[in-house]
């Protein structure tokens, strides 16, 4: 494999490191690790980092199973399965300070701390967080791409329904319709009918719609390696009127949180303006999670749109807005877009219908 650094971006990345005062830093996100150098590995349980050191080309480590690795610009390390990879990493530190991201495992970190005592290990994830987080023109057209690939799916699998399916059998037809326009199996999505859709993060059964209950799908595939995520909720055969009036507190409130999103607030205000509208409706102890996500390269990554965020939103920023409503027992709605912060407001970057929907 033959790549080369992206010199642009490692540059924000080091800038971010010295504002943080930190020269050295040691990345473990395949993600990340992509983002910079183009190198895609599932490391499995093999160290796999990215090393870097202000004013030094950065070194990548890696398994010796996964091949011969290049990457102009930057050194690379391959660790055989005698070698002792976290000592030959060890070896390459300056005494000091050096900063880990959030996903390096204590399988690692802990013998580092062992042989390099005279290092202290920090947090430093938001040297490359906040630079992953606004998207350059290209990223945001991929991510684009990604949302109208989602638009399509969803349209083709509402079609689809006919009553007889399970949430299984609809999920694994969803992975079908993925792989059409991806090009590889992509997995399931998630599928919850009726009372199954109070539970946020419902893993689809052999549950089938019944009458006047609702249809709950959230999903999203990687297409050129940035993630989509949408969820639409619809009602089979005919729906009640309490329903219809859910439905719309959720699409209110899913628009309420839209139409905020402007460069220089804080993000915590996407949530409470969508968060209002439901707790004004009476319905504030069930929308039980954050209002969004950070979205690109993964599905969940940096910032939380919730909370305490204390993250400025800026144009190149991408993450989601998916208020609902779970009654246990009954019902849940929910209704996701992902959005682009722009210069002026916001661009809504998934185009599926949000009217309430009565099919089969």
């Amino acid at each position: 494999m033959k790549t080369v650094l992206n010199c642009e971006r490692l540059n924000r990345v080091l800038a971010q490191m010295e504002r943080m005062g930190l020269s050295q830093m040691i990345l473990s996100s395949p993600y990340t690790i992509d983002y910079l150098t183009g190198v895609w590995i599932k490391p499995f349980e093999r160290m796999y980092v990215l090393y870097l050191r202000t004013g030094e080309i950065p070194v990548l480590f890696y398994g010796s199973v996964n091949g011969s690795i290049t990457v102009q610009g930057a050194e690379t390390v391959s660790c055989g399965p005698m070698d002792r990879p976290v000592r030959m990493l060890a070896d390459r530190l300056s005494p000091g300070t050096v900063g880990v991201d959030r996903e390096w495992s204590a399988r690692f970190l802990l013998p580092l701390m062992e042989y390099r005592p005279d290092v202290r290990l920090v947090q430093g994830a938001e040297a490359v967080e906040l630079v992953r987080m606004v998207k350059d023109p290209e990223e945001q057209e991929r991510m684009r791409q990604a949302s109208r690939m989602d638009d399509g799916v969803f349209e083709r699998a509402f079609q689809s329904i006919t009553g007889e399916e399970t949430e299984l059998q609809l999920s694994n037809r969803m992975g079908h319709f993925f792989e059409e326009a991806i090009g590889t199996h992509m997995g399931v999505s998630m599928v919850a009918f009726g009372a199954n859709a109070a539970n946020p993060h419902h893993a689809p059964g052999h549950e089938k719609p019944a009458r006047g209950g609702c249809i709950l799908i959230d999903s999203g595939k990687a297409l050129n390696k940035y993630m989509s995520d949408m969820t639409r909720t619809v009602f089979f055969q005919e729906v009640s009127q309490r329903h219809r009036e859910l439905y719309q507190i959720v699409r209110e409130a899913n628009q309420a949180g839209i139409e905020t999103i402007r460069p220089g607030i804080d993000a915590v205000e996407v949530d409470r303006a969508a968060r209002k509208v439901i707790e004004e409706a009476g319905y504030g102890p069930f929308f039980v999670h954050r209002v969004g996500h950070g979205i690109g390269r993964e599905g969940h990554e940096y910032p939380s749109i919730g909370g305490f965020a204390g993250v400025t939103l800026e144009p190149g920023m991408c993450f989601t807005v998916e208020p609902g409503i779970y009654l246990s027992g009954e019902v849940g709605i929910r209704i996701e877009d992902v959005v682009l912060v722009t210069k002026t407001g916001v661009e809504v970057l998934n185009h599926y219908r949000k009217d309430l929907q009565v099919i089969g």
